[in-house]
C-alpha cells in the first residue's frame, strides 16, 4: 500500500474588536508570533488544510491585558493610628511587571507630609492629629495609575492608666470551631464585654496559645482595627503547641477587639486559645464641659425673643456616651441625645439658666454651669430678609481637642452679608438639601467662618436675620461651593 503524503498548512486568523472597530491579523505558518495593538478579548481561529483542500477549523478566545498599570489600590492598617506609631501601607495594581509604587500622604490643607515607596512599607505618623489623605501611584514602563484616596485618622496617644487584674479566664478556644486557616481573612476576636473586660479597656494582659496541625507557621495578634503587621506573635513547628504571654492593645475604634491571622500555607489550619488575666483602662482626661454659652449674646447680654431658636456653643473634654440637657436650669434633666443639640426654642418669655451634661458609660452625668438667658416677648417689626449673602469655602477643619467624640472633618465657609441691617443680634444659618431645611449654626452681624459637616450632592444655604422682634424670612438661596 502506498503511503499518501499530506502537506499541511495552517492559517491563524486573529480578530479583536476595539473602540475603533475590528482589527484582523492573519499568518500562514505552523507557529506564529502576533503582537496585539490593544487590550481586550481576542478570538484566535486556527484553520488546518491538507493538500487535497480538506480543512478543519477551531477557535479560542484569549484575554489580552493592558500593560499599563490599572486598578491601583491603597490599603492602610490600621486606618486609625495614634501619633508617633506606624501604619502599614500595602499597595497592589494590575499591569505588566515590574511595577514600582510611590505613596503620597497629604494633610487636610493639601500639604505633603509623607512620601514612602514600596508595595509593602510603613509610615510613622509623627504629625499633628487630624485626617490625612493617602494615595499610591503604580509605575511601569508603559504608564502610571493612581489609587483612589484612603483616609488615615491620626489621634492623640491613648496612654494606658491603671491596671486591673482578673481571675484567669478563657476568651476564646477555636478547637471546637473552624480554627484559623492559612490564606484566609483571619479572625476578629471580641474581648471587651467578656471575662470581665470592660468596654473602656484599651489593652489586656493575657496568654496566646497556638495549637497547630501538621504544618509549621505563626500567629499574629494585632489590635482589631489592623489587618497587617510586620512581626509574628508566636511561631510554631508542625504539631508543636506553643504559647506566649504579653500585653495586647485592643482596637482604637472603641470596639475592644483583637485581630488574629495565621502565617500558614493556604488551607492549613491552626487553633487559637486566648486567656486573659487583666486589663488597662485609658488614662484620658475625665469628662468635663469646657464651655457652654449662646452664640449671639450682644455686648455680653444673652437676650432673645421668644419663639426663635437659641444656638448654643459648647466645648468638652474626655469621653462620654451621650448628652443631657436641662434647658430651663431647674436642676432636672429635660432631654437626652447621642449627638449634640445646639439649637433650642423657648416658646414663652422668662428667665432661664440652661445647662448641658455629659453622660458617662455608667449613667452618671457631669453638668456644666448654668448660663443666664433672658427670653423676652417679641416687640416691633422683625428684620428684613438678608440680601447679598456670600458663603466662600475657607478650607477643611479637623476635629479639635474640645470637640465632642465622633466629630469628623468639617468644611469651613466664610459667611458674610454685603449690607447688614442695623440693630441685629445676628443671623441663623440654614442648609437645604433635597427640600429639607436644617438649622446649621449662627453667624454674628459682621460675618464669620461657619463649620458644616461634609455632604454629597447639591446643598443650598440661606440666612434668616434675628433681632429682638424675631426672625426674618430666608435670604435667597446660594449654592455652597463643592467640597
Amino acid at each position: 500500500m502506498r503511503r499518501r503524503l499530506l502537506i499541511l498548512t495552517t492559517l491563524a486568523a486573529l480578530a479583536a474588536a476595539n473602540a475603533r472597530g475590528t482589527d484582523l491579523q492573519s499568518a500562514q505558518n505552523a507557529s506564529v508570533n502576533v503582537v496585539f495593538g490593544s487590550p481586550g478579548s481576542k478570538t484566535v481561529t486556527l484553520t488546518v488544510c491538507d493538500a487535497l483542500g480538506r480543512c478543519s477549523t477551531v477557535s479560542k478566545v484569549i484575554e489580552v491585558k493592558d500593560p499599563r498599570p490599572s486598578q491601583a489600590t491603597a490599603t492602610l492598617s490600621p486606618v486609625t493610628v495614634a501619633q508617633n506609631l506606624a501604619v502599614v501601607l500595602s499597595a497592589a495594581a494590575e499591569g505588566r511587571p515590574p511595577i514600582s509604587y510611590d505613596w503620597t500622604i497629604l494633610d487636610s490643607k493639601g500639604a505633603l507630609v509623607g512620601a514612602p515607596s514600596g508595595a509593602l512599607t510603613h509610615w510613622v505618623a509623627a504629625v499633628p492629629t487630624g485626617r490625612y489623605s493617602v494615595t499610591v501611584s503604580a509605575h511601569n514602563a508603559a504608564g502610571t495609575a493612581t489609587s483612589p484616596p484612603a483616609t488615615l485618622a491620626v489621634l492623640a496617644p491613648q496612654s494606658a492608666g491603671d491596671f486591673y487584674t482578673l481571675s484567669p479566664c478563657r476568651v476564646i478556644d477555636t478547637r471546637s470551631s473552624s480554627g484559623i486557616v492559612g490564606g484566609g481573612a483571619g479572625l476578629t476576636v471580641p474581648v471587651a464585654g467578656r471575662c470581665g473586660v470592660p468596654a473602656a479597656a484599651v489593652a489586656i494582659a493575657g496568654n496566646v496559645t497556638a495549637v497547630p496541625g501538621s504544618r509549621p507557621g505563626y500567629l499574629q495578634v494585632l489590635p482589631g482595627d489592623m489587618t497587617t503587621g510586620e512581626t509574628a506573635t508566636v511561631s510554631f513547628g508542625a504539631a508543636q503547641v506553643r504559647a506566649v504571654g504579653g500585653l495586647f492593645p485592643l482596637s482604637a475604634d472603641g470596639a475592644g477587639t483583637l485581630r488574629v491571622s495565621a502565617g500558614l500555607p493556604d488551607g492549613a489550619r491552626v487553633d487559637l486559645v486566648l486567656d486573659v488575666s487583666g486589663y488597662f483602662l485609658s488614662a484620658a482626661a475625665p469628662r468635663s464641659v469646657v464651655a457652654y454659652a449662646p452664640h449671639l449674646c450682644a455686648l455680653g447680654s444673652c437676650i432673645f425673643p421668644a419663639g426663635v431658636p437659641v444656638w448654643m456653643d459648647f466645648a468638652t473634654a474626655g469621653s462620654f456616651a451621650a448628652f443631657a440637657y436641662d434647658w430651663d436650669g431647674d436642676g432636672r434633666e429635660d432631654q437626652r441625645s447621642t449627638v449634640p443639640l445646639n439649637g433650642h426654642v423657648y416658646p414663652t418669655a422668662g428667665y432661664v439658666r440652661p445647662r448641658i451634661g455629659l453622660v458617662g458609660g455608667d449613667g452618671s452625668i457631669v453638668w456644666s454651669g448654668g448660663v443666664d438667658v433672658f427670653v423676652v416677648p417679641p416687640s416691633g417689626s422683625p428684620p428684613q430678609a438678608p440680601a447679598g449673602v456670600h458663603a466662600l469655602a475657607a478650607g477643611v477643619v479637623p476635629p479639635g481637642p474640645n470637640d465632642p467624640p465622633g466629630t469628623g472633618l468639617r468644611w469651613g465657609y466664610n459667611v458674610s452679608v454685603t449690607n447688614p441691617e442695623s440693630g441685629l443680634l445676628g443671623y441663623l444659618a440654614y442648609t437645604v438639601q433635597a427640600g429639607v431645611e436644617r438649622l446649621a449654626g449662627a453667624v454674628r452681624p459682621g460675618g464669620e467662618v461657619l463649620l458644616l459637616p461634609p455632604s454629597t450632592g447639591t446643598v443650598f444655604f440661606h440666612l434668616r436675620a434675628l433681632n429682638y422682634s424675631g426672625l426674618s424670612g430666608p435670604s435667597t438661596d446660594v449654592v455652597l461651593p463643592a467640597q
